[in-house]
């Protein structure tokens, strides 16, 4: 539930990331159900009297015409969109000298599709991180697209995020947690997970990530998605965004199977673009030169293509649905062959007992807060930062 008052906040702070103004030309084909298209878009550009331009359905074709006919000034796109319309594009260079922002992409985005974008178009694709919950939480600067890759930038003016935990040290992960007035009142008629997601006036995520020193926050993955192999955690995001990586590769996703040996171990589905035979022996190699060997999946299945939100996110649910059906096992096995075998997956043993987790909160708890009397009742902090800090009265506590 998101009351007016929230998406009143919602859109100013899409209006300050983004320069929003009322001559921009805001285009995007993401489906406007989805709250990413609503809250960072629409919403704001109806607020600031800008133009909004869509389609009902996202071709390629059609967005590369719009991109030419319409001349927006504002583009986002998912990372999926975007590999389908770099394909379209090939490798001549385009110029859409009218784009001044191009952001959205996804947390699967590799490093290749964005020095693609960049060396075709000229442009920079920033990150954003958000949810239906919290949207828009955080914009990378243009700037630190490939300086800091990885980063989906910094908290937004009326959002602050932080990770969950007592030890305030950069680059220690634990779970992103959220507050502000942007922040949901709930799920409708779910009062149980609105307390499990509600806690102590906080938004839990239910993601990972970690800040650097520079407090730039970067997204791991969201804790559903990540499996234990031994006692290893493994990211299927940063698995897939290897496998996006190889040039043979068009789309990919990794989920965890049950595994006799290791508990858990990762399936990979991979579709091959046009004309390319890419088998499993190649890509377990290619991600054995890039990862930890425990993180490369065990089973490789290749496919003719991933089932897909109307926003281009893969359907994992369907996958792990299949891949249940099939008793866990691959329509092609990976070289690691009989690869439960320790050696294939560089371990001796499974390692006894649990990894040790680690949490951190880059705020200490003798943080002052001077109250103010703000319609929305919250604190400011007198502590020095390059924009305002906003505590919901509901949100006292952060520890």
């Amino acid at each position: 539930m998101t009351s007016h008052l929230q998406t009143f906040f919602k859109a100013f702070q899409v209006v300050n990331y983004l320069d929003l103004r009322e001559s921009d030309v805001v285009m995007t084909q993401m489906p406007l159900f989805h709250s990413g298209a609503l809250f960072a878009l629409l919403v704001p550009v109806l607020s600031r009297g800008a133009t909004f331009v869509t389609r009902e359905t996202f071709s390629a074709q059609t967005f590369l015409l719009d991109l030419e006919r319409e001349a927006p000034s504002v583009v986002c796109c998912t990372t999926t969109m975007l590999r389908f319309v770099m394909d379209a594009m090939g490798e001549q260079k385009r110029e859409f000298s009218s784009v001044r922002v191009l952001f959205g992409g996804g947390e699967r985005t590799p490093r290749s599709l964005l020095e693609q974008i960049k060396a075709v178009t000229g442009l920079s694709l920033r990150m954003g991180y958000g949810q239906t919950e919290n949207s828009f939480m955080a914009l990378q600067d243009a700037g630190e697209v490939l300086s800091h890759f990885g980063s989906v930038g910094r908290a937004g003016f009326f959002t602050d995020v932080w990770i969950e935990g007592e030890a305030a040290a950069p680059g220690a992960e634990g779970e992103l947690v959220a507050c502000g007035p942007t922040v949901m009142s709930g799920y409708w008629k779910r009062p149980d997970d609105t307390a499990k997601a509600m806690r102590n006036g906080a938004l839990h995520t239910g993601d990972l990530g970690y800040t650097d020193a520079g407090g730039r926050l970067y997204f791991v993955d969201r804790q559903k998605d990540m499996y234990r192999s031994g006692a290893e955690n493994v990211s299927p995001a940063e698995v897939e965004k290897h496998l996006l990586d190889h040039p043979d590769v068009a789309n990919a996703a990794v989920i965890g199977v049950d595994d006799a040996l290791w508990g858990e171990v990762g399936k990979a589905f991979v579709v091959r673009r046009d004309g390319c035979n890419v088998d499993a022996a190649a890509l377990c190699e290619h991600l054995a030169a890039r990862l930890a060997r425990y993180k490369v999946p065990k089973h490789i299945e290749f496919r003719d293509e991933l089932p897909l939100t109307a926003s281009g996110k893969v359907r994992k649910t369907d996958l792990k649905k299949a891949s249940a059906a099939q008793g866990g096992k691959a329509a092609v096995e990976s070289p690691s062959g009989a690869a439960a075998s320790s050696k294939a997956l560089g371990r001796a043993a499974a390692p006894p007992g649990s990894a040790k987790s680690i949490r951190v909160d880059r705020y200490p708890e003798s943080r002052p807060e001077v109250p103010v009397s703000w319609p929305i009742q919250g604190w400011v902090s007198p502590a020095p930062r390059t924009s305002l800090e906003l505590w919901p009265a509901r949100c006292p506590d952060r520890g």
